[in-house]
């Protein structure tokens, strides 16, 4: 599920056949995992996985509220852990599904791999989410590209460095109806 893809960001620019695609794509790409991020979906950080008698086992950072009977996709964990799964068991942190393999001792998940749920919200449509992913793949283009990271005045003085907290703070108010407030503190 991209949030903006490498034509749009091209479009966007002005830039036509003039830059690399792989160039232009990793651009698209950290856009979307940023704002995918930021954004509320029903999934959780696993930190550790365990097996024991054909039973997986996944622990999570925080409560995920899955219930049995849900598919959940896990990811970044390894094998035999990683792919699509019913969730048999559940409880506030774990949740368990039937895996065939020999037993696995727990084992930390460093970093944390992830747990969706199937058919979980596709921020593909969202107006707001594209555009802020937009915005986020226009400053990470200038970033690569501007020498200090930054804007250029016609003088050829740098502008100030765009990326960091500044960045997230002008896409906030486009996502805030679906931002993920679990990460706010404060």
């Amino acid at each position: 599920m991209a949030l903006v893809t490498e034509q749009e960001l091209r479009d966007a620019l002005g830039i036509g056949d003039l830059y690399d695609s792989a160039l232009l794509q990793g651009c698209c790409d950290t856009a979307t995992n940023l704002v995918d991020g930021m954004l509320t979906h029903h999934r959780a950080p696993i930190t550790y996985v365990r097996l024991a008698g054909n039973i997986a086992t996944a622990t999570t950072l925080f409560e995920h509220n899955f219930v049995v009977g849900q598919t959940v996709i896990v990811a970044d964990c390894g094998s035999p852990f990683n792919g699509t799964n019913v969730i048999t068991a559940a409880t506030a942190l774990t949740f368990s599904w039937s895996e065939t393999n020999a037993d696995i001792t727990e084992r930390a998940i460093i970093p944390s791999g992830m747990a969706t749920i199937q058919y979980d919200v596709d921020y593909s449509t969202d107006a707001d989410a594209r555009n802020a992913a937009l915005i986020v793949a226009e400053e990470v283009f200038i970033a690569r590209q501007s020498p200090f990271g930054g804007s250029q005045a016609v003088d050829y003085t740098p502008g100030p460095f765009k990326m960091g907290a500044s960045l997230i703070s002008r896409i906030q108010g486009l996502i805030s109806r679906n931002r993920d407030v679990r990460g706010l503190i404060g």
